[in-house]
């Protein structure tokens, strides 16, 4: 049964680092990592989509959530504020486009965690705090919106700043992030081996 709750993946990054939009890379039988992601979320959502800053650069149909351009400059906190805004959803599971293995099991255990008292419900590995593995409550809206005026755009002051509960996940290789083409050979190295075996 789908949850109702929306699912965003965010592919509006600049990927500088990387050297090319790691949103169009090819993934696991897939043109684009974005499709592979979509692929992988959409049975179990009744709503999912693609956040982005345009949505000229795919040329496949989606659920696009562009940024709103009240604001002019570009980062993550921009991206949810316009996300929140326009899903209809009480809650929103959030998820970055370079993280290929961050999948259901982790999102069902985040989901178990929603509770009435918080506005965020956070992955954490033994080494990192996932802010793009997360759920996220529509009333905090007004205070991302307050921080974008005054020009403040870190995720961790917004969750210092709501009622945020951290979910400990064990294994670090599940949130593993494709910042760099290194990082990119690296997941598809491990993508073949699990596939690989399977078949075994």
């Amino acid at each position: 049964m789908k949850k109702n709750i929306s699912c965003v993946i965010l592919a509006g990054g600049k990927s500088s680092r990387m050297g090319s939009d790691k949103s169009l890379l090819p993934f696991g039988g897939f043109d684009t990592m974005i499709e592979y992601q979509l692929n992988k979320f959409q049975n179990y959502f009744q709503k999912i989509y693609v956040s982005t800053k345009s949505r000229d650069k795919f040329n496949f149909k989606a659920n696009f959530i562009e940024d709103i351009d009240y604001f002019k400059q570009s980062s993550p906190l921009i991206a949810f504020f316009s996300i929140l805004k326009q899903i209809d959803t009480e809650y929103v599971f959030i998820i970055s486009v370079d993280s290929p293995f961050s999948g259901i099991n982790q999102f069902n255990k985040l989901y178990n965690m929603i509770d009435k008292n918080f506005e965020a419900i956070v992955a954490k590995s033994p080494k990192y705090t996932h802010n793009t593995c997360a759920i996220y409550k529509k009333t905090i809206i007004p205070i991302i919106k307050k921080m974008l005026q005054n020009d403040n755009h870190k995720l961790k002051f917004l969750l210092d700043s709501i009622n945020t509960k951290y979910v400990n996940f064990k294994d670090e290789k599940n949130f593993i992030n494709m910042n760099y083409q290194k990082d990119y050979q690296k997941c598809l190295k491990i993508y073949f081996r699990m596939n690989e075996s399977k078949k075994g």
